[in-house]
């Protein structure tokens, strides 16, 4: 085989290769994009005091807000129990280890005393509260999604 047309052989190969490469982070990029975004339904959604439109969710999630809950830890005697909060939706400028401090207060005080797992599930709660609580919005912008049958109003 001619050397010229082996390199141009090899050039088209490699230029494949970088192109499906290319080509998946693309389509991987769009999926990603599509999980963040809420369908634009009438479905009106309750969050904090007020209602707010899947346009407005949306707007609000492409400037960084969030949904998060923060997981406290309890126990008695021998039994822990480690619960999350209700669903928070913090905008991009909340507090997220303000609004997470209750919820570690109640476990530094009240989830140590459980053997085995009360220590080991303070101290879980404590890292995640403390580190902005667990971020589950693409959880929640699928649930909505996928939801066919909707309330009226969805409180969060």
């Amino acid at each position: 085989m001619n050397p010229i047309t082996r390199f141009f052989k090899g050039f088209a190969h490699g230029y494949n290769i970088q192109r499906s490469n290319r080509l998946q982070r693309e389509a991987q990029a769009r999926k990603i994009e599509q999980a963040k975004r809420i369908e634009n339904t009438a479905t009106p959604l309750k969050i904090r005091d007020r209602v707010m439109t899947a346009a407005e969710v949306n707007f609000e999630l492409d400037l960084g807000a969030k949904f998060v809950v923060f997981p406290y830890c309890v126990s008695v005697l021998i039994y822990s129990f480690k619960r999350p909060s209700r669903i928070y939706f913090l905008k991009r400028d909340d507090n997220a280890l303000l609004k997470g401090m209750p919820f570690s207060l109640i476990s530094i005080l009240f989830g140590w005393w459980g053997i085995p797992w009360g220590p080991i599930w303070t101290i879980e709660t404590l890292i995640i509260n403390f580190s902005g609580g667990k971020n589950i919005t693409p959880e929640i912008v699928t649930s909505l999604n996928t939801t066919s049958t909707m309330p009226s109003v969805i409180s969060v």
